[in-house]
């Protein structure tokens, strides 16, 4: 599991209260984020992951699949 996570904004965009870093331009590139984007680090056993994905919203949706499999009717009845 996941001991901490923490977002920071890269580049001028940056909120002042995060953390501002610049990748190095291969792992931007290969990460698919620029300027203002958001990252997440992730400390797991093996070091730090860096992330542009929110581990919290990945549970969070994995939490809305079991409760949306329960009740499906009702949320479809909630819809209309």
């Amino acid at each position: 599991g996941y001991a901490f996570a923490a977002a920071f904004r890269t580049g001028r965009d940056a909120l002042p209260e995060a953390v501002r870093s610049t990748p190095p331009k291969d792992i931007a590139e290969r990460l698919h984020v620029e300027a203002g984007d958001e990252l997440f680090v992730v400390e797991t056993d093996e070091g730090v992951l860096l992330t542009p994905y929110d581990p919290e919203f990945q549970k969070a949706m994995a939490a809305y699949k079991c409760t949306a499999r329960k009740y499906r009717n009702a949320l479809r009845e909630l819809a209309k």
